[in-house]
């Protein structure tokens, strides 16, 4: 899936769009952890990081591909909270930013299918085994 990776993995959303937010004039843990995200190089960026900006639609451009490379590996991979929670944050994003990237809404798409068929056989193969 590098085939997605038209920026440096290693530079921040901050040095990428090349803007600093303002620091926060509130006292929120996901605006507080938000922020500090926007300074870590993308690639260092964890499962839940992703997760976490992904669900307030950050920098979705660069962090959409990130996700499905890692979903990819796991469809089931996770932040914090349970197995999947990186697939329901990408299926919770706006249609607009899908019809905007159709290569990643069809690679999103494959990957759902895969995992479908994927699991249709292991199905087969249980009820065959336990008749």
């Amino acid at each position: 899936m590098e085939k997605y990776f038209h920026f440096d993995r290693n530079k921040s959303i901050e040095e990428l769009e090349g803007q600093e937010w303002d620091e926060p004039n509130f006292d929120s843990n996901v605006v507080g952890r938000c922020y500090r995200l926007r300074g870590k190089p993308i690639c260092e960026f964890t499962n839940e990081d992703l997760r976490i900006m992904i669900g307030q639609k950050i920098a979705l451009d660069m962090l959409v591909p990130l996700s499905l490379e890692i979903i990819s590996d796991n469809i089931l991979a996770e932040g914090d909270y349970y197995p999947g929670d990186i697939l329901e944050v990408l299926l919770k994003i706006d249609s607009l930013f899908w019809k905007g990237n159709p290569i990643y809404k069809k690679d999103l798409e494959s990957l759902l299918l895969k995992n479908i068929e994927d699991l249709s056989k292991k199905l087969k193969e249980f009820q065959n085994n336990n008749r």
